[in-house]
């Protein structure tokens, strides 16, 4: 429209280009709004400041495998 406009006065051009543009395929694609993304809150302990290694935990012994046995077969697990 603004080249038009530079080299032409046509009157009324923005009510005559207005259903060409939205009939235009190409232009519906260019001017489609990108969906967002609907983020939850954070929990309040993944927010607030806390020092570094602060909650941490070791384990000193382990994996331990635990045999549970039911009926014919038997199931191993580590815990």
């Amino acid at each position: 429209m603004r080249l038009i406009r530079s080299q032409f006065w046509i009157p009324k051009l923005k009510v005559l280009i207005k259903p060409v543009i939205s009939s235009c395929k190409s232009c519906v694609v260019y001017r489609k709004r990108l969906q967002t993304l609907m983020m939850g809150d954070l929990p309040a302990e993944r927010t607030t400041f806390s020092r570094p290694f602060t909650f941490v935990g070791v384990e000193f012994a382990g994996p331990f495998d635990v045999k549970n046995c039911t009926g014919r077969a038997c199931l191993i697990t580590k815990g």
